[in-house]
């Protein structure tokens, strides 16, 4: 079903007044007076499309983690087994450049949860890629995509506060070498195993 552009419209200027009152205030310090102002609407048009402020936040961090998940859903499993780079690049490059994720970054609880969801997403993508393995390789590959996603992401965190020197390009190939081989070497334990 596809969704009227006014509303649409709404919640995109509901979505900004939140990120731009997140640039100078806390979350719990946030009014929904102050958003419906900033956004100029009522409180009741607000209310039509969200329960609080909290729920703002959270439709803006599932907006993006969806995004991303579509981005991943582009790729197959075969190639992201052999060379995960160019994934994590184009992740990577969504997570530096959303601006929402920069205003985020301000704000360690909202980055916290907002990667928390991500990971989830990531991980439950990756593991319905596989091709109907038994329920022992199933739960493997689930921990170890965990582990691997995990991982990554927290590196990507730890480089959205500080780069120190390092091209976004260059982390992600060099993280993406490190999967794949990683992989690799899992792929063949698992196929002797078996």
């Amino acid at each position: 079903m596809k969704t009227d552009r006014r509303v649409l419209r709404t919640r995109k200027q509901i979505n900004r007044a939140v990120l731009a009152l997140l640039q100078t205030q806390s979350i719990d310090t946030i009014t929904v007076k102050a958003i419906a102002a900033k956004a100029d609407i009522n409180r009741k048009t607000f209310y039509n499309h969200h329960a609080n402020v909290n729920d703002v936040v959270d439709a803006i961090q599932t907006d993006i983690v969806d995004a991303l998940t579509l981005q991943m859903k582009r790729f197959d499993q075969e190639s992201l087994l052999r060379d995960p780079s160019p994934l994590l690049r184009l992740s990577a490059q969504t997570l530096e450049n959303n601006a929402a994720v920069n205003v985020f970054k301000e704000h360690p609880m909202l980055l916290g949860a907002f990667m928390e969801k991500l990971k989830r997403a990531f991980v439950t993508t990756l593991t319905t890629m596989y091709e109907n393995p038994d329920d022992s390789l199933l739960a493997r590959s689930y921990f170890t995509t965990t582990f691997t996603v995990s991982g990554a992401l927290d590196v990507y965190l730890s480089w959205l506060k500080d780069p120190k020197g390092v091209s976004l390009e260059q982390l992600s190939d060099d993280i993406g070498k490190l999967i794949a081989e990683g992989v690799i070497r899992f792929s063949d334990e698992l196929q002797s195993d078996a």
